[in-house]
């Protein structure tokens, strides 16, 4: 799949070598996220989720270059069949991250391009994706629907 650029941005299909830069941004990530509150980062245990991803057919990862910066973000996408199905298949957004001073910016909407790009070529029907991070999520609402989203529901998380 070819990169996408416009301006100072391109987003491409990960690479092995990438993953030392999504371990890092991935500790950011997961300040943001509600989830921090549940479990400690631990940058290994996610280099080697990412990299089981990048090495098999279960999902694959965009990531966002900023032209002085480097890699910027990232989106972790999985496909697998529907639980009710054999025949249809859908992506799942997993984790979407890009540092708060490149929001705003293309660097997302090529990525999120890209991902719909990599998902029809898959066979996907559909992709899912929600927030759990401390984010605007009225404006975070109306770029995916500008993306062709629809909103669908809410993410709900009860701490045990």
């Amino acid at each position: 799949m070819a990169p996408k650029t416009s301006g100072s941005y391109t987003a491409r299909l990960c690479a092995r070598e990438d993953l030392p830069r999504l371990g890092e941004l991935g500790d950011e990530m997961h300040k943001e996220s509600v989830f921090h509150q549940y479990a400690p980062y631990d940058a290994d245990v996610w280099v080697g989720f990412l990299d089981r991803l990048v090495t098999s057919n279960s999902g694959f990862i965009v990531v966002i270059e900023h032209a002085d910066d480097g890699i910027v973000g990232y989106t972790v996408d999985m496909i697998s069949p529907f639980p009710f199905s054999n025949s249809e298949f859908h992506v799942s957004e997993y984790g979407f991250y890009i540092q708060p001073n490149h929001r705003g910016a293309r660097g997302a909407m090529l990525a999120r391009s890209l991902v719909t790009e990599v998902a029809k070529d898959l066979g996907a029907v559909c992709i899912t994706a929600g927030t759990s991070a401390n984010i605007d999520q009225e404006k975070t609402r109306r770029s995916f629907e500008k993306m062709g989203f629809e909103t669908t529901g809410n993410t709900f998380v009860q701490r045990l």
